[in-house]
């Protein structure tokens, strides 16, 4: 499990810093290694993986004005737009995205853990 944790968070990170690498991309030329995954253990990755690739794409987008991933438009928009003027509202956009992060990732991952509980009994 903590493999497929570090292993998604990883290439999270990669793939939404770099532009045009998108999830697609990333599964298919992972697929050699992520068949020895568990269900579980996939299920976990891919969260892990989504959560931190839109995380670091909007960073990305917000700081830059790039596209780190696909959904990053708005961010791109909006969010370099307010960071570009130099107040407050660029860093309470990167916070934001930050935080909507982590709680998309932590209650993706309490559904699953509670989903794979449900199903063992």
């Amino acid at each position: 499990m903590i493999i497929a944790i570090v292993t998604g968070l990883i290439l999270g990170i990669l793939t939404g810093v770099l532009p045009g690498i998108g999830v697609t991309t990333l599964l298919l030329s992972m697929y050699t290694i992520l068949e020895y995954f568990t269900i579980l253990e996939l299920f976990v990755f891919y969260a892990v993986l989504m959560t931190s690739l839109q995380y670091y794409g909007n960073v990305t987008s917000i700081l830059y004005g790039v596209y780190g991933e696909i959904t990053s438009g708005p961010a791109v928009k909006h969010g370099y737009a307010l960071f570009k003027e130099r107040t407050q509202y660029g860093i309470d956009a990167l916070i934001y995205t930050a935080n909507g992060s982590f709680v998309a990732a932590l209650l993706a991952t309490v559904l699953l853990v509670i989903h794979s509980y449900i199903s063992d009994l």
